[in-house]
């Protein structure tokens, strides 16, 4: 069952990182609304919507440093 849950983290892992992101944001898997897990950094959201921007996209504003 562990091996299944690290499989999946680690494909979800590498599909952000093809797509251009460092990390990965991982969301509750019963509502999959919350946020569980994002690494060992904190991660801030502030619920604003740019002008244009329409509901369910995704924005990168920042790009943490390690």
């Amino acid at each position: 069952m562990l091996d299944d849950h690290n499989n999946l983290v680690l494909k979800s892992l590498n599909r952000a990182r093809n797509r251009g992101f460092s990390y990965a944001l991982y969301l509750d898997s019963m509502n999959k609304r919350y946020i569980e897990e994002f690494f060992s950094c904190n991660v801030f959201i502030l619920k604003v919507l740019p002008e244009g921007l329409q509901a369910g996209s995704m924005i990168v504003i920042f790009e943490l440093e390690q």
